[in-house]
Formats: C-alpha cells, sequence, structure tokens
C-alpha cells in the first residue's frame, strides 16, 4: 500500500497543531486521516480515492479568505482541514497514486475471451452489474449503476460465439455506438490471464458463500465490472424471485442457490454508507465479509449487547460517534397524537400514547404528503435500536430502550411507547407539572427512513415510508415538521432514478427485439 511522503507528513502535523491551537477546522475524519497521514502509516488505495475526491471538492477553499499567510483569519478552517488531508503535497500524491493505478489497470486489457464494446463511460456510476446472454447466447450485458437507475455500459461478445467482424456487425444491426471497441486478448500471449491451480480454483470457490451461508444484515461482496462492490442483505428468496426497486431487474433465488437483495454501499470520505441503490444476486457470487467503517485500522469500540445462540455468538456494537453524527444529520421530525400521564402504584409516573400511527396521509409542509406503512417499526424494535425519550429532542434522556424504561410496541394501529419516568429525577421533576396541567401534552418522534416508495402520479407526490431506523421520542411544546428538505431530496433521487430505468429499459427491449 502507498505510504505518505515526508512533504504530507509534516502538512498533516501542522494541521493537527492548528487544531490544537484554534480548536476548528476539519471534521473528525479529517484529524484520523491526519494522525495516519503523520505517522506515515501506509494508506489503502480506498483512502487514496477518499483523499482526491476530498481535494477535487474543498480546491475552492482556497480561494477564501484567511487560506493564505498574511490575510485576515489565517488559517482559516479550509486551510485547517486542508493540511489535515495532508495539503497540496497530499493532492499531488493522491493524484499521481491514482494515475499509477488506472497505468496499471489499461496494462490488463484488452480483456481475455472475449471482445468488449464501451458504450458509456464506467467512471460515472457506482456500481455494476452483469447479465450473461442477455443479448442472446454468448452476448453479455454489463449494467451500470447510479441513483438507483441502470443503463448498458459495456457489451461483451465471448470469442467462442462471435468473431470480432461478427460482434461488430451485432452491435450496428441494433443500434448500438461503442466509444470504443476492444477485439478479445488471444489467450496464448498471457495478457491479462491468470491461470489457476486446482486448488486455487478450488479455495476461490470456496469463498463463495453457501446456500445456508447468509442471512439478512450480513455484509457481502461480488465481483463487478469496475471492480469489487461492498453491500448490506436487505432481503433473501429462497424459493421465488426479487424484483430489484428502481429497475428491469430479477433475480430467481432456489434452495441450493437463493438470491439476495442488496443495498450497495459507497465509500466517502465520511466512511462507508448505504448510497440508495439496490442491486440482487444469487448467493454464489457473494462473500461474505466484515462491516467497513471510516478508518483504514481497526478502533476499540463499546460493546452493546451480547447475543447467544446454539450456533453463534453475536456481538452488537454500539456507533461511533461519526455515524451518530451522520445519522442525526439525515433524521427527520414527525408529529404524533397526545401523550397520557398516569401516576403509578410505585411512585412512578407512566407516560404512554401513540408515536406514529399507521395509514394517515399527512401533508408535509405542503411539498409532499406521507404514510407511514404498517410494519415500518418491526425492524427498528426487533434490532432493538437504542431510542431515548427526550424533551423538545433535546438534553439528556429521561428514559430509553437500552435500560427498559422507555417501552417500544408495533400494533395494528402503529408505533405504541410506554415510558416510566422517575419523579425523584430533577429534569423529570421540572416537567412533570407541565405535563400534567397540559402545557407539555404533544408528542414527536424521529426517525430516518431506511426503505421507502414514491408515487408521483397525482397532485402532491406522495412517500410512503416502509422501514425506518428510530432515533428518540419525545415530548414536545410544539409539534414541527422537521427535515422536510431530506424527504425532498429523496424525491428528486427518485425522479432521477425513473427517468434513468426508463432510458435502459428501452436500451433493453432493443437488444430483446432480435433475439
Amino acid at each position: 500500500m502507498p505510504r505518505p511522503n515526508e512533504a504530507m507528513r509534516e502538512e498533516a502535523q501542522r494541521g493537527l497543531d492548528w487544531r490544537s491551537e484554534y480548536g476548528r477546522g476539519g471534521t473528525e475524519v479529517g484529524i484520523a486521516r491526519a494522525r495516519d497521514i503523520s505517522n506515515g502509516e501506509n494508506l489503502s488505495m480506498e483512502t487514496v480515492q477518499r483523499m482526491a475526491s476530498y481535494f477535487a471538492r474543498h480546491e475552492v477553499d482556497k480561494e477564501a479568505e484567511g487560506f493564505r499567510p498574511g490575510e485576515d483569519g489565517y488559517p482559516s478552517n479550509g486551510r485547517i482541514a486542508w493540511a489535515l488531508w495532508g495539503g497540496d503535497a497530499g493532492q499531488s500524491w493522491a493524484n499521481r497514486i491514482l494515475e499509477q493505478e488506472d497505468d496499471e489497470r489499461a496494462e490488463t486489457r484488452p480483456y481475455p475471451g472475449e471482445h468488449a464494446a464501451r458504450i458509456a463511460d464506467p467512471d460515472q456510476f457506482d456500481s455494476f452489474s452483469r447479465r450473461n446472454n442477455e443479448g442472446g447466447t454468448g452476448v453479455d450485458f454489463v449494467y451500470g449503476i447510479k441513483d438507483g437507475g441502470a443503463e448498458v455500459q459495456s457489451i461483451r461478445f465471448k470469442v467462442e460465439n462471435y468473431t470480432v467482424e461478427q460482434a461488430r456487425e451485432w452491435l450496428a444491426e441494433n443500434d448500438f455506438e461503442p466509444l470504443l471497441f476492444e477485439p478479445a486478448a488471444p489467450v496464448d500471449e498471457g495478457r491479462s490471464v491468470v491461470v489457476l491451480s486446482p486448488q486455487a480454483m478450488e479455495a476461490d470457490m470456496q469463498k463463495r458463500a453457501e446456500p445456508d451461508e447468509l442471512s439478512v444484515g450480513d455484509y457481502v461482496s461480488w465481483d463487478s465490472s469496475g471492480g469489487s462492490a461492498y453491500g448490506q442483505i436487505e432481503r433473501i428468496e429462497r424459493d421465488g424471485q426479487i424484483n430489484v426497486p428502481d429497475s428491469d431487474f430479477t433475480v430467481n433465488g432456489e434452495e441450493d442457490d437463493p438470491a439476495a437483495l442488496i443495498m450497495v454501499y459507497r465509500e466517502t470520505e465520511d466512511g462507508w454508507s448505504p448510497s440508495g441503490v439496490r442491486v440482487g444476486h444469487r448467493f454464489s457470487t457473494l462473500t461474505k465479509v466484515s462491516a467497513r467503517g471510516y478508518k483504514d485500522k481497526d478502533e476499540e469500540r463499546h460493546i452493546k449487547r451480547i447475543e447467544e445462540t446454539e450456533d453463534e455468538v453475536i456481538v452488537v456494537f454500539h456507533k461511533e460517534m461519526d455515524e451518530m453524527t451522520e445519522a442525526a444529520a439525515a433524521r427527520e421530525v414527525r408529529p404524533a397524537k397526545k401523550i397520557e400521564v398516569r401516576s403509578q402504584d410505585d411512585g412512578m409516573v407512566r407516560v404512554s400514547g401513540y408515536a406514529a400511527v399507521f395509514g394517515e396521509e399527512t401533508n408535509i409542509a405542503g411539498m409532499f404528503t406521507e404514510v407511514i406503512e404498517a410494519g415500518a417499526f418491526k425492524n427498528a424494535i426487533s434490532r432493538q435500536d437504542d431510542v431515548v425519550f427526550l424533551v423538545n429532542h433535546d438534553g439528556l434522556p429521561l428514559a430509553r430502550t437500552r435500560s427498559n424504561t422507555l417501552r417500544l410496541t408495533e400494533d395494528e394501529r402503529g408505533l405504541y411507547i410506554e415510558t416510566d419516568l422517575d419523579p425523584s429525577d430533577p429534569d423529570v421533576r421540572a416537567i412533570l407539572p407541565k405535563m400534567r396541567r397540559g402545557d407539555l401534552d404533544k408528542m414527536s418522534f424521529a426517525f430516518m427512513p431506511t426503505r421507502q416508495m414514491w408515487d408521483d402520479r397525482g397532485g402532491l407526490p406522495k412517500r410512503i415510508v416502509q422501514d425506518v431506523e428510530l432515533f428518540d421520542v419525545s415530548v414536545v411544546t410544539t409539534p414541527a415538521y422537521q427535515g422536510t428538505e431530506i424527504g425532498l431530496r429523496s424525491l428528486e433521487a427518485h425522479r432521477q432514478a425513473q427517468h434513468k430505468s426508463q432510458a435502459a429499459r428501452r436500451v433493453r427491449m432493443k437488444a430483446r427485439l432480435v433475439k
């Protein structure tokens, strides 16, 4: 793996010194990156890519006041953050490493055993999915996937079925105009050809998941035309088919080779996070892997709980600070029904009510309507999301699910909450009179949708929330709709995905008509 040079190490240390002196500039991720660079640790190619991406996005920070010595406010927050990532030396280094990587990859082409027609630039896509014989026997389509949409990125022709001339004729007859056409590399040249021994082939096959090896929630990797992809399993089908959302893809699952619906994860400067794109694959193409965090090396984590069964021991960790910060930035708040306050025989005060009701269509700031589907909270409850009970979504928790002082139940009506508050707690004592008088008698809940659908056919777009991650339930002074802009971004992503999906469908139909 590449090692930072001396100029990068000095710049990263300068950023750490500035951060310590001024207490500003950069993020926790940038600080962690600076420590790695200043210590001269080897950096993975994923980290190099994130560095190049950071510098490209933040080049504009150089134009701000305080970036250069002698300017007011020097060093600016942007200058400190820039230093944490290795500064100008780090930018040049990361770009050079990536150029070398591209050159090395270019040397492995053309592909052995198949002619390749590039239809679209692969750099514009997040992941890829290959469909064998999609254009007929010996004609495989590679689909590029981004923002929920898919389109043909390249077409591969097997040499046993197509000569170079026949492949070019097929493309012309089906109205494909490739950006680049590469005849297959002769196998005897040895270019790009890796010959595995029977033992190595067997070892490689053993990496693939067995029919009973994977479960919902597992993280997996798989090969794509753009390299190795990574994601988390959301659904498994052992006798039937999975329709991949926002695409025409279907994957058939069988007992011997089940199908999985997978949320593709994308690496950013803040770490690995769901991209919103889902793909379908059979188990035989997947490899079970560990969850990936934002740092390149393991770090201490705090255990939340340990679950032991006859077959396995499951260790569940608390969320890291960067994960919680990212989730908090993406959360939304919705008002709920009135609460009930009752004194118990043991002296505790019970607060209860429905935090959410299924099937009720709510107008969100006149921009879209929203319905929470039955079952939306089932996974949050079963995986024991650490939900807290707050006042106005702020402050120290008055109760929480982890201590069993806050209990969540999903029934046919919605999400029912029940909490026992301790009157000896000064924070509880301060709000009890207001709750009993009715000054504080409303409730709302904070959440982040993990699965949703949009119906954009009516006057106002309609969002159907199907699954969520829960953060808190709060007694509030004035219920409000927070995070409306997050919902609007989700709507825009849906519309873009629909547009691209329709374009991809037209291209695919064009190929199928000639079968």
